[in-house]
């Protein structure tokens, strides 16, 4: 017989106002400006990079986990959105991608743990729809809701061959807008509790 035990995660995503404490008054009056209105995302381009490199090699739907951090408002705060940084990416290697569907084994679990042990979170998943353009699928909602349902869960999806892009959040799969998405050059240009 099977029993389930809860247990706490070993990751859990970083209080928003200890990022905001850690940045200089300007940098933490703007952050919590943009973070009143909508979710952000940081995305880093070495990451971003990665991701073309699997998926742009592939007439086939291809994907893989993204890794990060992510960062929740607490009370103390006053926010209600989250704050996403992308850092790493962690591509699926053993899949079955048809020109419409994508299902990716386990393993890519397995790969990410290389990642964690870094430090990291797995803070969502990316996938390609090759020329048919960037959305979410009903399918793709159904695979958020059931394996990315935490507010600051990523869905990431591009078509490579349209160059589109779009992005989603929580298990409500709500849309971000490109605007609020920040690709980052470095490493280096992340705030220190984000890294």
């Amino acid at each position: 017989m099977i029993s389930w035990k809860t247990v706490e995660p070993d990751f859990t995503p970083r209080d928003l106002g200890e990022i905001i404490g850690s940045l200089t008054f300007l940098d933490a009056v703007l952050l919590a400006r943009e973070l009143s209105r909508h979710a952000m995302v940081l995305f880093l381009d070495e990451a971003r990079d990665g991701i073309m490199r699997h998926v742009g090699a592939r007439r086939e739907e291809s994907g893989g986990l993204l890794l990060g951090t992510a960062a929740m408002p607490s009370r103390r705060t006053g926010l209600s959105n989250p704050l996403v940084c992308v850092t790493d990416v962690v591509p699926a290697l053993d899949y079955e991608g048809t020109s419409v569907s994508l299902r990716m084994n386990h393993s890519v679990w397995t790969s990410a743990s290389l990642g964690i042990e870094r430090g990291l979170m797995v803070v969502g998943w990316f996938h390609s729809h090759p020329n048919l353009g960037a959305f979410f699928s009903g399918t793709d909602r159904a695979t958020q809701r059931q394996f990315f349902a935490h507010d600051y869960s990523l869905g990431y999806v591009v078509d490579p061959v349209r160059d589109d892009h779009a992005y989603f959040m929580g298990p409500e799969c709500e849309e971000i807008d490109h605007r609020d998405v920040i690709t980052l050059p470095s490493l280096s240009d992340l705030p220190a509790t984000l890294r």
